[in-house]
């Protein structure tokens, strides 16, 4: 028997750039909760379902992933909600769920409802419950408890009768487990891996979803992240990584560390930062670790945008400096 199962929006891997990748939020939160015991399994429509033949409508593929998700036998299902279209697959699945097994307890989660969780839960009674923020302590209560004691758990946007109660977000946890590669049925499938050395991030932009998710920040433990690079050598299959840090390099010596494991990968990479943080001397190490893509947010200059948007405090200095690292990188080659 699955304590908690978590879903995955199906996805067409020729219709990606760069094809198909594994859910990070339910291979985060899996391995979380398996290192506490947890019986969890993740199921991903796009790679784990049987092949029928032809291309089914949406309602045949809902029942479909129904029939998958309850030969489980799960006392819970979390579904990973991380935009629009997912939250629209969650809604649906809960709704098809629900007319086979009423009684079974479904919970989103991710930032697209940590951003709108009390409106979905008005719209979606089928929908028991949402999780906003961090999930790793919420899904651990509602696993040992279920919804028995709801205001006691971190995060959690529940009914009260007819109204909507909203918990305190919990905190972003210090360190996470290294990766639980079984929790993927079939790892083969996937062209790239989303992973995370840090959660997080120090800024705090107006327009940036990590203020909801993860208000805190923190590296993970370089044990950890070596753990992690160690799993991903040994598949038969060498993915492309996308690294997902939401502000990849805050740290020079920690990037160092990082690159120094990542070159005793075969793997290629992408990251993310800022212009004012990244610093150009360090391209030639990520470049030399197998990093061939940057991905830098440049959603203002002039100063007052910057301000208003929360990206660099008020004083002049500041800003000169982010114009300085804005011609440094952007200058023509």
């Amino acid at each position: 028997m699955t304590d908690l199962l978590l879903l995955s929006t199906p996805l067409a891997g020729d219709t990606l750039p760069g094809g198909l990748c594994p859910s990070l939020s339910n291979i985060t939160l899996g391995s979380y909760l398996r290192s506490k015991g947890v019986a969890v399994t993740v199921l991903d429509p796009s790679t784990d379902l049987d092949d029928e033949g032809g291309p089914d409508s949406p309602k045949a593929l809902l029942e479909r992933i129904a029939d998958a998700v309850l030969k489980e036998s799960p006392q819970m299902v979390g579904i990973a909600c991380l935009s629009p279209a997912e939250g629209r697959f969650g809604a649906a699945m809960a709704r098809v769920l629900k007319q086979r097994n009423g009684s079974l307890p479904v919970v989103l989660g991710g930032v697209w409802v940590t951003a709108c969780g009390a409106e979905i839960l008005e719209r979606c009674p089928e929908i028991d419950a949402i999780v906003a923020g961090p999930g790793e302590q919420a899904a651990l209560a509602l696993v040992r408890s279920g919804l028995q004691n709801p205001a006691s758990i971190p995060g959690l946007v529940w009914r009260d009768g007819e109204k909507i109660r909203s918990n305190p977000p919990a905190e972003t946890l210090p360190t996470a487990p290294p990766v639980d590669m079984s929790l993927m049925r079939h790892p083969e499938r996937y062209d790239i891996f989303c992973w995370l050395t840090s959660r997080g991030c120090p800024y705090h932009c107006t327009f940036c979803t990590e203020r909801l998710t993860n208000p805190g920040f923190t590296h993970n433990p370089i044990e950890k992240v070596k753990a992690d690079l160690e799993f991903f050598s040994n598949m038969e299959k060498s993915w492309y990584l996308w690294i997902c840090d939401p502000l990849f390099g805050v740290n020079r010596k920690r990037l160092a560390e990082v690159c120094n494991l990542l070159k005793e990968t075969p793997m290629q990479f992408l990251a993310e930062s800022r212009v004012d943080v990244l610093h150009p001397e360090d391209v030639p190490q990520l470049a030399a670790a197998g990093c061939d893509l940057i991905y830098f947010g440049l959603e203002a200059v002039s100063h007052q945008s910057l301000c208003e948007l929360e990206k660099i405090d008020a004083r002049p200095k500041v800003h000169k400096r982010y114009l300085r690292a804005h011609a440094i990188w952007w200058r023509p080659v």
